[in-house]
């Protein structure tokens, strides 16, 4: 695997026309490094100069790229601080699965939980193949699909086709911005992509994003798991006690205290639990209930529910209760 590396996007030299522009920032968001730089003899590039549509389609991939940013900054302390590359290959965790090898040059994982496919120039329809054993869900729509068989998916214009794989947890920041600067103190939401067995699991790691601090064990590292019917926060470690491989930065091994971040930004604003075959009736933290809404996966009988303000927050051990009838 690969990580902080990325191509020029829409290319170093040469004047792309408008879709090959749009199709390299929607791939391009995709990159742990992501920038578009070109030679100072290209013509200018700004997406506002190539008119409303290709602003509309850059601006829309620029923006999930900045909600994705805890899990981006989360893969990049786990490359920092355990080896584990940002980007892999399809085949990377799900090595006895031969098919898998023949779609390396088109697909490609970002950390474990990610899987994005690339489209050719011109292209209408793409075949994508989805690795493993388990489910995978559409990363822009909530539906889901079965691994293991390539099948055929229309190009969206907006998008490029992406799959979380079931059974993982992905952190974001929703709140549309102008910078990061402007995020500091935005709260997160915690969406999980239940596996065949009703559970998922997932890791954040926060820092203050300024200082070295974290040289001195200043940061959070939460490890979050589904049960089916508990959701815990718990402190996660970036190696195993068992590993063969001990050596690691310090700050992988200094005891923990907690960084210089603004309150509510530690807040989760929402939780949402992709894929469920039953819904529950109620969820509850501390003895408290907690508001729940249910939907429907799209052309399939799972359950999408989300908790809107769940009163919990990072950094903090805690557990939401969801009950059944």
């Amino acid at each position: 695997g690969y990580s902080l590396v990325g191509a020029d996007v829409a290319g170093f030299m040469g004047d792309p026309d408008p879709e090959l522009f749009v199709r390299w920032h929607q791939l391009g968001v995709w990159y742990p490094f992501y920038r578009a730089h070109a030679h100072l003899t290209t013509k200018r590039r700004e997406p506002w100069l190539m008119g409303p549509a290709v602003t509309h389609k850059v601006r829309k991939a620029v923006l999930t790229r900045y909600r994705l940013l805890p899990t981006w900054y989360t893969l990049a302390a786990e490359w920092s601080l355990a080896g584990s590359p940002m980007i892999r290959p399809i085949w990377y965790h799900d090595l006895e699965d031969e098919e898998a090898f023949h779609h390396a040059d088109t697909h490609f994982l970002v950390g474990e939980s990610l899987l994005v496919r690339a489209p050719a120039e011109g292209a209408k329809s793409v075949k994508v193949y989805l690795p493993g054993s388990a489910l995978w869900f559409d990363f822009w729509t909530p539906r889901v699909f079965a691994p293991g068989k390539a099948f055929k998916v229309p190009l969206n214009k907006n998008y490029v086709p992406v799959f979380v794989r079931a059974g993982h947890c992905l952190v974001q920041r929703l709140r549309p911005r102008r910078s990061t600067g402007a995020m500091v103190r935005d709260p997160h939401t915690l969406v999980c992509y239940v596996d065949a067995s009703g559970q998922a699991r997932g890791r954040v790691y926060l820092d203050d994003g300024v200082s070295h601090n974290y040289h001195a064990g200043a940061y959070v590292y939460e490890e979050f798991v589904f049960t089916g019917k508990v959701l815990q926060s718990t402190p996660a470690n970036f190696l195993h006690k068992d590993a063969a491989f001990r050596a690691a930065p310090v700050a992988a091994k200094q005891a923990r205290q907690m960084p210089t971040i603004p309150e509510e930004a530690l807040r989760v604003e929402r939780l949402v639990l992709v894929g469920l075959e039953t819904a529950p009736v109620k969820a509850s933290v501390s003895g408290t209930g907690l508001e729940i809404q249910i939907e429907q996966l799209s052309e399939s009988a799972l359950q999408v529910v989300t908790v809107k303000e769940p009163r919990v927050k990072l950094g903090t051990s805690w557990a939401i209760y969801f009950h059944f009838s």
